[in-house]
């Protein structure tokens, strides 16, 4: 994997937006982005979105195929600021609607307030090209996550709301050490490092 830069951010987006578009099923893209007739498009504004976030105040990870990318942030870097203050309104009123983006930056600071206290790096998502995914690629973006950070001194932080998505991280050495039960759904908070 490669650390993107500025100029690559739009690989980045065409990359997770053919990821998360074709899927259907409830996950945590469905429940913020309105689904209509534009939905592909309030896709590709919150994936705009999280590219930059993470190029700001972490990393993004590209495949040397420029085929799947894992988006992270470093727990110390993110900030409040003019540049997030117009994207958080770009998204309410083009991806999301007010009333989910209230109900996602609760949640965002619920789930935070469940993260250790020092330092840390947070995956923020990761995915594959839809003509690739299904052939192992999450695997893989585990693996080259972990190698990526394997001579790093600071913990790595992730979440999932699915038991399987648990046992894949505990797999690869993630461990559980946080379980948290919000409205009728598990968030599973695991570390490694």
């Amino acid at each position: 994997m490669q650390k993107a830069t500025l100029t690559q951010k739009d690989i980045a987006v065409d990359i997770l937006h053919s990821a998360f578009l074709p899927i259907k099923e409830d996950n945590l893209i469905n429940e913020a982005v309105i689904n209509d007739e534009r939905r592909s498009e309030r896709i590709r504004i919150l994936m705009e979105f999280l590219v930059e976030d993470c190029l700001r105040s972490g990393e993004v990870l590209i495949s040397d195929t420029n085929t799947a990318c894992i988006l992270t942030k470093f727990s110390d870097a993110s900030r409040f600021d003019f540049w997030k203050l117009k994207w958080y309104l770009k998204i309410a009123f083009r991806c999301t609607g007010l009333k989910n983006a209230m109900i996602i930056m609760k949640r965002q600071s619920s789930l935070k307030k469940y993260h250790i206290k020092e330092r840390y790096i947070h995956p923020v998502i990761m995915g594959a090209k839809s003509e690739v995914n299904g052939r192992g690629m999450g695997m893989r973006l585990i693996k080259q996550l972990i190698a990526h950070y394997s001579e790093n001194t600071f913990p790595v932080i992730i979440e999932t709301t699915t038991e399987a998505n648990k046992r894949i991280y505990e797999h690869f050495g993630f461990r559980t050490f946080k379980t948290v039960q919000e409205e009728d759904f598990y968030i599973y908070f695991l570390r490694m490092n």
